[in-house]
């Protein structure tokens, strides 16, 4: 066993703490660390729509149900368009698309608004409510949101 204030072969300290509290308190915050990292990170893998899809998904029946799933949704991603794209005149597409959907775009950033957890999303993501413009509801209360920042 080591001695307090004693040094390993690598040249690096060794304190030994014979108090329970150095011990719990680590535990404890590694593990809301790791739950908290689990709520965020669930629907990470799920990113099965590409950019057509996303656009013109907008206003389908299955679009419809994803918007029931967000509004309650325990686990939401933020996808943003910018990282599914390639081409030089996406932009103007996109928003030629989505100009006769913009009463269900409302609608979803309505649903988003309600919930705590997508908001959090939308925040921690650095983009904002008007930017989000498609949805994709995955298994297990989890939805993928993503936002038009083209």
């Amino acid at each position: 066993m080591p001695v307090a204030g004693s040094q390993n072969p690598l040249g690096t300290h060794i304190v030994v703490s014979t108090s329970r509290s150095a011990v719990v308190k680590p535990k404890l915050a590694a593990v809301a660390l790791f739950a908290g990292l689990a709520l965020v990170t669930m629907p990470a893998a799920a990113q099965h729509m590409d950019l057509n899809t996303i656009v013109l998904n907008v206003g389908s029946t299955k679009f419809l149900r994803a918007l029931d799933v967000v509004s309650e949704a325990a686990s939401v991603r933020v996808q943003r368009l910018s990282t599914l794209t390639v081409g030089p005149n996406t932009a103007g597409w996109v928003m030629e698309q989505l100009a006769p959907q913009q009463r269900h775009i409302r609608d979803l950033q309505r649903a988003v608004a309600l919930n705590p957890i997508a908001m959090l999303a939308v925040r921690n993501s650095n983009v904002r409510l008007d930017q989000i413009i498609g949805v994709e509801a995955l298994g297990g209360n989890a939805a993928v949101i993503y936002a038009n920042d083209l």
